[in-house]
């Protein structure tokens, strides 16, 4: 697996992250990027690569993601899978 770096932007109720490559000459090439949204009340996970094809839509019960930790939780699940 490549180097990667992982940029995440936390606030009170979303989180928007990206994930970036570290090629040749220490170029960065994002490999995808998204957002959680509505933490506590609809929680919503969309990423999509920089073609912007769609590679995750998922929603939650609120009551399962009602902190931004528990939104870390899923985001930790979802770039697992990636």
């Amino acid at each position: 697996m490549a180097e990667t770096i992982l940029v995440v932007n936390a606030g009170s109720s979303s989180i928007k992250f990206q994930l970036f490559e570290i090629g040749k000459g220490d170029r960065l090439k994002r490999r995808f990027k998204g957002q959680i949204e509505g933490i506590r009340t609809h929680p919503h996970l969309v990423a999509k690569d920089p073609e912007g094809q769609l590679l995750a839509d998922e929603t939650w019960p609120a009551a399962e993601v009602d902190t931004v930790p528990a939104a870390l939780e899923k985001l930790i699940g979802f770039l697992r899978k990636e």
